[in-house]
């Protein structure tokens, strides 16, 4: 039997063969073999799950501006959910103490928000948190500018985001026009209360980014109009750079729309012509913007006419705009890859919102979008080696005939992976994942993931390097419904490497494709867990009795056959 399915592994190596970057030998290779043909073989239960995450359709084209406003106009959610503001915060908020006892009473909630923050609102918006623990969620508590704390107790949906969350809402003219400060505490029914608040994004003092989801939501309100958009627009055919950029009178490049608009808090650049543009303007000095400055077409122009474009691969690319939003724009995978985030300071943020990234001819040797400090809503990503990774929000988006799709972002939700790129046949030494992590990982959520048509692709590849001291702790993937072709569960399968701590997977559905514990890398990244839990997981090795878990791995559920975990084994 081994023989016969080493046989069958070895056709497969050439797409098992990790990057420079994860480097694993052929031993490594049949270990999973191994590891493989010692569990399970038993069916996941197929059977429908309804997921609790409603989803929204990824548009790709003619984006409108009305559908991308920066002002958030949705309804409010009942009086009882409306945040009444006080006169500020008068200082940092007491972390509460830890509640209940008993397993996963020392375990930090997992929460983070579910909203881009420094946008501007002039009637209502509402604001939502994402929240899970292996002992459930209480309740989600939200103040805004001190005022009286409110309690959530269920996620719902919520109709700005399309999400299934805990949410509240904001009437801006509760407010005098300019900054808001909304804070929120994330409690489990028996666990350590997450706070999200504090400074964003760099804090002075440790010179570290706030990347684990720990800050207070900052926006802006104006119902009193007194905070204004001015726009100002680029002609390539009529405009001139020695214009003031108006609507008579066009500048003629990107370039001199941003340094104009550098100059003016959350201002609009208005691309009124289909064809490329090159937004670099590295010889100018760095703006300080706290609003979003957003570049976007003209209404009525076609995403896939107005394309933003760089001067190569390996070009690097200087916006010098703190924070910037790209709208309903068409991206080359080069260009997206090589606009330098840092290109401003070090607090600079990038938002892509209804943006296309794509690429005519699919190559191997494509840029590396390792970014931080980046926010996609509603993107679409197709034939490119990389999809939206490292980002600290990724909401709405889809991937199709890419190869790592979400890799290392923190915050991913209501995605969908269409199709995944093949690499046996490319010629290149990386291998597929859907999500894949390999840093240090703290407050990490991936929830409502929905994949069709996949081939040749790992779903979960957790792989935290004990020698970086990487380990993942708190994270939650949450609702996966992912249909993979892969015959008899793999290869490729998904895999659990290095420290683990408090982790949930609920009701993941990934039903043709095994699950490996990877507890025989014992000097390298040997899978290490603590409170690992999986609740109503199905795989192709089903979880249950007959399978040998791992010390600090237990397998509950509600449907049928209530598991129980195997520890210490």
């Amino acid at each position: 039997m081994i023989n016969q399915w080493s046989n069958e592994f070895s056709a497969a190596n050439a797409w098992f063969r990790l990057s420079p970057k994860r480097t694993v030998t052929r031993a490594f290779v049949f270990s999973c073999l191994l590891a493989w043909l010692t569990q399970s073989t038993t069916f996941a239960d197929d059977s429908d799950r309804s997921s609790a995450v409603s989803r929204q359709e990824v548009g790709t084209d003619n984006i409108s501006t009305d559908q991308c406003a920066d002002k958030a106009t949705g309804p409010a959610s009942g009086e009882n959910l409306i945040l009444v503001p006080g006169s500020g915060f008068s200082g940092e908020t007491e972390q509460p103490k830890s509640r209940g006892s008993g397993k996963g009473s020392e375990e930090n909630a997992i929460a983070r928000w579910d909203v881009i923050p420094f946008q501007v609102f002039d009637k209502t918006m509402n604001v939502g948190v994402i929240a899970f623990h292996m002992n459930e969620i209480e309740k989600v508590s939200f103040s805004v500018e001190g005022g009286p704390w409110k309690d959530v107790h269920s996620m719902k949906l919520n109709p700005e985001t399309d999400v299934v969350e805990y949410w509240v809402t904001l009437r801006a003219s509760d407010f005098a026009d300019g900054p808001v400060e909304v804070r929120a505490i994330a409690y489990p029914t028996a666990g350590v209360p997450r706070v999200l608040q504090g400074k964003f994004p760099f804090n002075e003092k440790t010179k570290k980014h706030v990347e684990n989801g720990e800050h207070s939501m900052w926006l802006f309100a104006n119902s009193g109009d007194k905070l204004k958009n001015t726009e100002f627009f680029v002609s390539p055919s009529l405009g001139n750079d020695d214009n003031d950029g108006s609507a008579a009178n066009p500048v003629k490049s990107l370039a001199k729309a941003l340094t104009l608009a550098s100059k003016q808090e959350g201002s609009s650049i208005i691309l009124t012509e289909a064809g490329e543009y090159f937004p670099d303007r590295t010889a100018e000095g760095e703006s300080k913007n706290t609003r979003w400055i957003t570049v976007k077409p003209r209404e009525g122009l076609a995403q896939k006419d107005v394309k933003i474009v760089g001067k190569g691969q390996g070009v690097r690319i200087f916006t010098r705009i703190m924070r910037l939003r790209w709208q309903g724009l068409t991206f080359r995978p080069d260009t997206y890859a090589y606009i330098n985030e840092l290109s401003a300071t070090q607090e600079h943020l990038e938002w892509y919102d209804h943006c296309h990234f794509t690429t005519p001819s699919i190559e191997i040797n494509e840029a590396l979008p390792y970014r931080s400090r980046v926010y996609m809503t509603n993107c679409r990503f197709d034939s490119f080696i990389y999809g939206a990774c490292g980002a600290l929000l990724v909401r709405g988006c889809a991937v199709k005939d890419v190869m790592d799709a979400f890799q290392n972002s923190q915050l991913v939700i209501n995605c969908r992976v269409e199709r995944a790129r093949p690499s046996i046949d490319e010629g290149t030494a990386h291998h597929p994942d859907l999500y894949q992590s390999f840093t240090d990982r703290k407050n990490t959520i991936v929830y409502g993931m929905k994949g069709d048509d996949i081939g040749g692709m790992q779903i979960l590849f957790i792989n935290q390097p004990l020698a970086e001291g990487a380990d993942m702790t708190d994270a939650a993937f949450v609702d996966f419904d992912v249909k993979t072709s892969d015959k008899k569960g793999g290869p490729p399968f998904s895999q659990l490497q290095g420290p683990l701590n408090h982790i949930l997977f609920k009701n993941v559905k990934i039903a043709n494709q095994m699950l490996l514990w990877r507890t025989d890398l014992k000097d390298t990244n040997g899978f290490v867990a603590r409170n690992v839990i999986f609740e109503d997981c199905y795989f192709y090795n089903r979880l249950n009795s007959r399978t040998m878990l791992p010390r600090g791995v237990t397998v509950r559920g509600s449907k049928k056959k209530v598991t129980k975990a195997i520890e210490g084994q």
